[in-house]
């Protein structure tokens, strides 16, 4: 029994009597002499442990959602500093002590890197293909530099947290699916903690298994769930930009086959190019891993990841709709303010004029809608609608960098993203010849004919200032200005183009 209260408590969700035990004896070897209290709360009937590290509470729970169990544990507890921990992990033995370096009065959430329990080889291919951020989308898991990182890059199988922040943020979430438990707590806690990730707070853990199948049908499991939860809970997987990037990609690449008809086979071409050379380019990392042999194994797996991805997201975002319909969207209008309401839908109705505008519906030359005057007024709208923009990011960028704080994302994914697309393009196709794919790009055959450098300066500059708020991911007055700037350059010379 403990004398006085420790600094540091330990809470488990216990679902599995085995696995608890390689996790408690892992906490039995920890290096130090510093006491520490473990709290495993759930079905810890038949466990029959007897630690002298580290002071031992079973408590029954007949609730199956691991938040109860973890709510009810760190109830309990007494620490200042808060372990949450799965039942299927294992510490390292300086898991602890890098624990209770953190500071309890502070305001960092610390996380840590991951490797897998099974020793197999198809296990640490699984493993190294997961580390690397090009074939899991994420270093979430098994990051093994020091650095800050992400609210939904803090899972709960490894975390500490200062109870202080428990207190400022109210408790975990018993009324919303188990399996967002981390992602929602972080992200309220976002308000008032930072999050860091620590190499030396690791673990291992039991999530690679030693087939390649297994993990390919378990990675596709855990993206389908994604993709429905999106649609599900989308004020919480709509703040993560890689989930919208993912959910979106296949709806995009579809919407851009048809819009560019006979173009189309260019379009996947360069694609296929664009993404062979990524692929290509993990190489010396796949030959890293054990050699020549692992190098087509590594590359397939990588590939194999992407499609089960985007596969299951998709398939996911589906099942998601059936079943929610459009309530999580109604839902998460009605948690924004009025002007996170209007950003968002500026947001998306530039994205629509955008596209209407860049394409002026031309590659349809045999429906209605390619008459010349409908053109023109589609053309017109987009024009208009991203001069008005420009003045609203000028004028106003004071006032929208205080929103972009709150919904990041957002902004994100319905403004930066539209905008930077647009903004490559024009520099890109500042040469475009008679090239199909660009015929009725905002009209730029004829728009470049200025040749006017200013124009060039001003869209270059637009593209790097998104550019730095897209990798920044924060606000910058000056970097809203000269999107501003850049968006009502183009807007006004889409104009004359069209009517000079």
């Amino acid at each position: 029994m403990l004398t006085q209260a420790p600094l540091l408590s330990i809470v488990i969700a216990a679902t599995r009597a085995e696995a608890l035990d390689a996790c408690l004896r892992g906490l039995e070897a920890q290096s130090g002499t510093q006491p520490f209290e473990v709290f495993a709360v759930g079905d810890v009937e038949g466990v029959d442990f007897q630690p002298s590290r580290f002071a031992l509470a079973l408590v029954p729970c007949a609730s199956r959602h691991a938040n109860v169990r973890r709510n009810i544990g760190i109830a309990r507890s007494h620490g200042a500093l808060v372990g949450l921990l799965d039942d299927d992990t294992i510490p390292d033995p300086h898991w602890v002590e890098t624990a209770l370096e953190l500071a309890p009065d502070g305001d960092t959430i610390l996380t840590g890197p991951e490797r897998p329990v099974a020793q197999g080889a198809q296990a640490r291919l699984v493993y190294a293909v997961s580390r690397s951020k090009f074939g899991a989308g994420t270093k979430s898991h098994v990051n093994q530099c020091r650095e800050s990182v992400c609210w939904y890059q803090v899972p709960f199988c490894n975390c500490v947290i200062p109870r202080r922040i428990f207190a400022l943020t109210g408790p975990l979430a018993e009324d919303i699916p188990w399996d967002m438990d981390d992602f929602e707590f972080c992200m309220r806690a976002r308000e008032v903690a930072r999050f860091a990730n620590e190499p030396r707070l690791s673990l291992r853990h039991d999530r690679y298994p030693d087939s390649v199948l297994a993990h390919l049908r378990y990675r596709f499991r855990l993206r389908r769930r994604t993709g429905e939860k999106l649609v599900s809970h989308p004020w919480l997987y709509g703040r993560i930009l890689p989930v919208l990037t993912v959910a979106a990609f296949p709806w995009a690449a579809f919407l851009l086959t048809v819009l560019l008809s006979g173009q189309a086979l260019f379009f996947w071409s360069f694609l296929a190019t664009f993404y062979s050379a990524g692929l290509l380019g993990h190489i010396p990392a796949a030959y890293g891993h054990g050699g020549w042999k692992t190098v087509l194994p590594y590359l397939g797996l990588m590939a194999a990841h992407h499609v089960v991805t985007l596969t299951g997201v998709c398939l996911g975002t589906l099942t998601g709709l059936h079943r929610h319909g459009l309530s999580g969207a109604v839902e998460l209008l009605q948690q924004f303010g009025t002007a996170s309401r209007v950003a968002l839908g500026g947001g998306a109705l530039t994205a629509l004029a955008l596209l209407l505008g860049a394409f002026g519906l031309g590659h349809w030359e045999l429906g209605p809608l390619s008459d010349s005057l409908a053109q023109l007024v589609l053309h017109d709208v987009s024009a208009a609608g991203l001069l008005g923009l420009g003045i609203v990011l000028t004028l106003f960028s004071k006032s929208l960098s205080k929103l972009w704080h709150r919904h990041e994302e957002i902004f994100v994914a319905t403004l930066v993203l539209p905008l930077l697309g647009i903004s490559l393009l024009f520099v890109l196709t500042h040469h475009p010849g008679d090239h199909a794919i660009f015929a009725h790009t905002f009209s730029w055959n004829d728009l470049l004919r200025h040749n006017n450098v200013l124009l060039e300066l001003a869209a270059l500059a637009g593209t790097l200032s998104l550019l730095l708020l897209l990798l920044r991911r924060r606000a910058h007055d000056f970097a809203l200005r000269m999107i501003g700037v850049n968006t009502n350059v183009v807007g006004l010379f889409s104009l004359l183009s069209a009517h000079g």
